[in-house]
């Protein structure tokens, strides 16, 4: 659903004010209701009198000493002139008027009830609907009563009403406003307040995976937040221990398996046959690649601990030229200095790893910075044929080759992504592949230092 907010102080806020106008629209149309009953119940009073006396009178006066009793009554005497209206306009109260009138009158006179604007009604009436819109902010409203006499006459009366009687006060409704805005700013400062720690605690989940060594979480807020922050706490500690312990049990690996691979070189020196000699000492040499690149991935010595200031334009000439000497071809464009921030040795050899497979896979690689606000995006893009889009991920994953019949010496282990991608989130950045129409390019993400970043 689109329009419902996506974040619980948007959800809150939603709720709250859906709550405060049902809450106010009640309340505003009980009070109103109360209002105009009395109003409406004075004036029904005061018309059902009028048009009694005046009934009662008229009827038993001729036509002439009708009009000439009536002639001195003001601007809202009751008139004779005005002829029995077929249609009147329906509108709220008139139909409800009329049902108490009747109630209140004896018989079975023909009655009718509608209520219009004062407009054109004469002079003093229309100085009287100015003087009370200038005093009160609301118009005049007039309710007109016809009846028929004895002799089908039409006695016509008319009764000035504030509109605010017969409708929905202007001041009520600005009042419901202004209480239910300031209610629901009130209460959005309060949830915002409220959410804070929950939007503390996100953003520390979502950076768990870059900065493991990061401070306890204060534990603030409500009881159900210091919880969390707590759980969160102990399973950071958790984590950092169990991360600790698995680094010295695979240093101890290490040792155990560097070991005897020393002497087994040691003993291929010793081989008469220098054919076998050679072989013997290429297994020795991929598997000890092998062991060093596992447990590299796996113990994390890349992670940024202490990060620092770091010239990226100078190393990646550093990294070209390295692989220049090999017979790559590394073209690095722009000019310096561009800063990151992180861990010099490791960022140089994610840098390496992704050159060094630009070059083996793509013929050559061409790489370029190009800074974005508080990031920067190292551009790495080789010359080949590009990767199938279902593999641009998966090859990410520990010892995953796309040609499965590669050996280690012709297509490494397999663990070279996997390890340039930790490097990149343990700095808090990304690494991703895309497919261009001149070939893979790797883009690398690390956050800039900000100095001499133009």
């Amino acid at each position: 659903m689109r329009l419902w907010p996506q974040t619980l102080l948007g959800r809150l806020l939603i709720l709250l004010l859906g709550g405060l106008l049902a809450a106010q629209l009640a309340a505003g149309w009980i009070l109103w209701q109360d209002r105009s009953r009395m109003t409406l119940g004075v004036v029904v009073s005061g018309l059902a009198e009028r048009l009694a006396s005046s009934l009662e009178e008229l009827e038993t006066l001729t036509t002439d000493e009708r009009r000439e009793r009536l002639r001195g009554r003001g601007m809202l005497r009751p008139t004779l002139d005005q002829p029995w209206r077929d249609d009147p306009p329906e509108s709220y109260p008139a139909g409800r008027l009329q049902q108490v009138l009747q109630e209140r009158m004896a018989g079975d006179r023909d009655l009718q009830v509608w209520v219009e604007e004062p407009a054109g009604e004469g002079g003093r009436l229309a100085e009287m609907h100015e003087r009370h819109h200038q005093h009160h902010g609301g118009a005049m409203r007039l309710i007109l009563v016809q009846a028929r006499l004895d002799d089908d006459t039409v006695l016509t009366l008319r009764q000035p009403v504030p509109s605010e009687a017969l409708s929905w006060p202007q001041r009520l409704l600005a009042a419901l406003a202004v209480f239910t805005l300031s209610v629901l700013l009130i209460a959005g400062l309060a949830v915002r307040g409220l959410t804070r720690p929950l939007r503390t605690l996100a953003r520390a989940a979502e950076n768990l995976g870059r900065d493991l060594n990061h401070p306890p979480l204060p534990e603030q807020g409500s009881r159900e937040v210091r919880q969390a922050t707590r759980a969160f706490n102990a399973m950071q500690q958790r984590l950092r221990e169990n991360l600790q312990q698995r680094g010295q049990m695979l240093a101890a690996v290490s040792h155990d398996l560097k070991t005897p691979i020393t002497r087994l070189r040691l003993r291929a020196e010793m081989l008469p046959d220098d054919t076998l000699r050679q072989r013997f000492q290429a297994d020795l040499a991929e598997m000890e690649k092998l062991v060093q690149s596992t447990l590299d991935f796996m113990r994390g010595d890349h992670l940024a601990h202490d990060p620092e200031p770091v010239e990226l334009m100078g190393l990646l000439r550093d990294v070209a030229e390295e692989a220049g000497e090999t017979g790559g071809k590394v073209q690095v464009s722009g000019s310096g200095p561009v800063y990151a921030r992180g861990e010099p040795l490791a960022l140089k050899r994610c840098l390496g790893n992704l050159i060094d497979n630009a070059v083996r896979y793509g013929g050559g690689a061409t790489v370029w910075v190009s800074p974005s606000g508080d990031t920067l995006c190292v551009h790495i893009r080789d010359q080949g044929p590009g990767i199938p889009e279902a593999d641009l991920e998966r090859v990410f994953d520990p010892y995953y080759r796309l040609d499965a019949s590669r050996s280690a010496a012709t297509g490494g282990t397999g663990l070279g992504l996997g390890i340039a991608r930790n490097i990149a989130r343990a700095h808090g950045g990304e690494l991703s592949l895309h497919n261009t129409d001149t070939g893979l390019e790797a883009r690398l993400v690390l956050p800039a230092h900000g100095e001499g970043n133009d």
